[in-house]
């Protein structure tokens, strides 16, 4: 089993150009499966189905032991695990090829904590200021904080991907108080990322993925889907206005608006 695990890691790490092909994880993610991968050989209801790969003698079908133990929320990645190794030919037969795999469960849209939002839209922290104004007021998530750049704010506008955000008035005056402090901290430095600390300074690379939420004090997604809330609120769940405000897909917008009319609570009889 080290053997085919040591395949499957080496795909994730540096991707496969046959079929089927996928593109490298970076570092995290593939720490994150591995992780996984080994507590599921340990212990858990996918050990049978793990087996069955290791002997690489049986095919699955929905009536064996296995396809019953394989109906979990890990199943599906255990899923891409087998195809990857069958691709590479470690083995013979995919043993989860005829599993039929339920879909990860959907989490409702949830608002922030309007006192968390308050604390970071008044804070005497210019940065903390700023960070949480972005995504209050236009629903951006943490990957657009740490990728924005100083000329992607031009003319009270956010210029992000292919679209030109008009800024809100609230978060121009705290924009400004950031690049004031940016200046007179970092006077010299060439980075050219908008939110910056002492030590990205001295650089030219963004912020960590963990420091957006430790300046906030909070995810930047709960934040963002309690501005997306508000306008569903205010438009009544207008799936169009979404997608155009925020840069979700339609799939994602209805997502959201879902909560205007949310599935009755089943009833099981007395």
């Amino acid at each position: 089993m080290v053997d085919k695990l040591r395949v499957w890691w080496t795909v994730l790490r540096d991707g496969n150009t046959a079929v089927p092909s996928s593109r490298p994880r970076v570092r995290t993610t593939v720490q994150i499966k591995l992780r996984g991968r080994c507590l599921s050989f340990r212990t858990g209801p996918i050990t049978e189905s793990t087996r069955c790969a290791r002997l690489a003698e049986t095919t699955c079908s929905r009536s064996c032991p296995q396809a019953a133990t394989a109906a979990t929320p890990s199943a599906p990645d255990c899923n891409r695990f087998f195809k990857v190794l069958k691709a590479r030919k470690v083995l013979s037969v995919d043993p989860s090829v005829r599993l039929r795999l339920g879909a990860p469960e959907s989490c409702q849209a949830l608002p922030a904590d309007l006192a968390l939002i308050k604390e970071g839209l008044t804070s005497p922290n210019p940065t903390r200021a700023a960070m949480t104004a972005l995504p209050a007021f236009h629903g951006l998530v943490a990957g657009q904080l740490r990728a924005l750049h100083l000329t992607d704010i031009r003319d009270g506008r956010l210029h992000l991907d292919s679209r030109t955000i008009l800024l809100a008035e609230a978060v121009r005056v705290r924009l400004t108080a950031y690049l004031d402090y940016r200046n007179h901290r970092w006077p010299h430095t060439a980075n050219p990322h908008l939110f910056i600390h002492y030590r990205t300074a001295l650089g030219t690379k963004p912020v960590g993925t963990r420091w957006p939420g430790l300046v906030l004090g909070t995810a930047a997604r709960d934040i963002r889907t309690d501005r997306i809330l508000d306008e569903v609120s205010a438009t009544d769940g207008d799936v169009r206005c979404l997608c155009d405000l925020f840069g979700v897909s339609v799939k994602a917008a209805s997502r959201y608006t879902a909560v205007l009319d949310p599935p009755e609570p089943i009833t099981t009889p007395q």
